[in-house]
């Protein structure tokens, strides 16, 4: 009895740990990804474009030098709000992968996730891609490159309505609920 007693209480234990791994991982995604998401009230493109406009506006040498070093951090912000976005979804899937033997409920949930980031030619214009044990990677270099060549195109495949984090956020909200 006490085998069995002890055999139940681990039982539980690892799921309770599970339980926990599960929504961790998962809130990790959703918190990451409202940094990015547009319709996020405090979301890093909209302080940018906050820096940017102070920038211009920007009369004598000491605002322009002020207001450059707040487009800096707020690009810094942006690049960090990737590589966290990167990560939380690393950790994510690589959960998912090492429990999809639980259920088939979490594997199905792991390929639905996987399938959230699937526009691949549009994550290699922003520096973004999947190495060969398919966990995301980010190019800081051609990151930064494209946010000051190309802005918009970053802050569209990332925070837009259908971009990267906005997608990843439904997958993970869906699967909490």
């Amino acid at each position: 009895t006490s085998t069995s007693t002890y055999n139940s209480t681990a039982r539980s234990s690892s799921t309770s740990t599970f339980l926990l791994s599960y929504k961790h991982n998962l809130t990790s995604l959703e918190a990451s990804s409202e940094k990015l998401r547009l319709s996020s009230r405090n979301n890093v493109f909209s302080k940018y474009e906050t820096a940017m406009r102070d920038l211009q506006r920007a009369n004598t040498d000491e605002d322009k030098a002020s207001a450059q070093a707040a487009v800096d951090k707020a690009q810094e912000d942006i690049i960090a709000a990737v590589k966290d976005f990167a990560k939380a979804y690393n950790s994510a899937v690589s959960f998912l992968e090492s429990n999809s033997d639980r259920s088939s409920t979490v594997a199905r949930q792991l390929n639905s996730l996987k399938n959230a980031l699937t526009t691949e030619d549009a994550m290699a214009r922003i520096g973004l891609s999947f190495d060969k044990s398919g966990n995301l990677e980010v190019d800081e270099d051609k990151l930064k490159k494209t946010l000051n060549e190309n802005y918009n195109s970053v802050k569209d495949i990332m925070g837009g309505q259908f971009g990267l984090a906005e997608r990843a956020a439904s997958k993970a909200t869906y699967i909490l609920d």
